[in-house]
């Protein structure tokens, strides 16, 4: 069920929750812990997830997080002025945001498939786009008050579940089968792996990486849903640090930064490690700048860790040849 690697990365979260509970013993291990970590892990899930996509067929996607918040402060802005239709306006709410979400997917994919602009240079400039766009809406202030059916989205529970866990459990799941058993699928991990032979085998290349960012932008409109119905507001600098984690979930989660390798199932065991990590830096009280400073190492630990891996596989074929 579980490969080689998943298996280390549970021995690691295994590790992670015997040190927390050595540390901080019953606080760690309490109910208010895990409604912590099942209210934080949702939006770094869907982060993740969305980063994952475009890493796959070889790509990457800096501006998720833009995405993100400019999709919520639209879709609020929308939802606010309906306010009138009543609980519809929260339907409006939340297709805006879906909406706009998979529209900056579109940009992003249309120059990267289409205009074949490196991934890396086209995200930082959408990023910086829909940064600067979100700005100019709100100059800089944050929008507040939703309805109470849209707040329910990001605070509501179902059978003692959070409604934002449910959520993210769905998108797992569908996208663990997309991903594994869809033809569509296996295709972005035969581009990721090998973008010239993928081509030779009559795979649409183009296509195929365009639908990728077009995915991922829903899914980031799925988090601007979240996010914003959790904090029952919405502006430019949520989430600041989700783009740094989500680059160390993914990492640590098995996908390789070249394209064509890594599991849905990795990346949910890199979502809850790095949840239980989170929770020990809080109750140990750690710099929300530390902290940054300590994903930043924990990232380049693991890329280190990766090549290694790598160089020392290849040494072991060629001694063997």
């Amino acid at each position: 069920m579980f490969s080689s690697y998943e298996k280390k990365l549970l021995g690691i979260l295994l590790a992670m929750i015997l040190l927390g509970t050595l540390l901080f013993g019953r606080e760690f291990l309490s109910i208010k812990t895990l409604l912590i970590m099942a209210n934080q892990l949702p939006e770094y899930g869907l982060i993740s997830i969305a980063l994952m996509i475009t890493l796959i067929v070889s790509g990457m996607n800096l501006s998720i997080v833009s995405m993100t918040t400019l999709a919520g402060i639209i879709g609020a802005l929308t939802m606010n002025y309906a306010s009138d239709l009543g609980v519809f306006s929260v339907v409006i709410g939340v297709l805006v945001m879906l909406f706009i979400g998979s529209l900056a997917g579109t940009l992003n994919g249309a120059v990267v498939s289409f205009l074949e602009v490196s991934p890396i240079l086209t995200t930082l400039g959408t990023m910086m786009l829909f940064k600067g766009a979100a700005l100019n809406i709100t100059k800089g202030g944050a929008i507040t008050s939703f309805p109470s059916a849209f707040t329910y989205i990001g605070n509501g529970k179902i059978l003692g579940i959070p409604f934002p866990m449910i959520v993210f459990i769905l998108v797992v799941v569908f996208m663990g089968w997309w991903l594994d058993a869809s033809s569509f699928g296996k295709q972005l991990y035969r581009i990721g792996k090998n973008r010239e032979a993928a081509i030779y085998s009559g795979i649409n290349v183009k296509k195929v990486v365009f639908m990728a960012y077009i995915i991922a932008g829903c899914i980031a409109g799925i988090t601007a849903v979240i996010m914003s119905a959790r904090y029952n507001s919405i502006r430019v600098d949520y989430g600041e640090t989700y783009l740094l984690n989500g680059l160390v979930i993914v990492s640590l989660g098995g996908i390789d930064i070249k394209g064509g390798k890594g599991t849905m199932m990795g990346v949910l065991i890199a979502v809850i490690i790095m949840s239980v990590v989170l929770r020990i830096m809080n109750l140990a009280y750690v710099d929300s700048h530390l902290m940054s400073a300590i994903m930043g190492v924990i990232l380049l630990v693991n890329i280190f860790v990766q090549y290694y891996s790598e160089q020392r596989l290849k040494r072991k074929i060629e001694k063997e040849i």
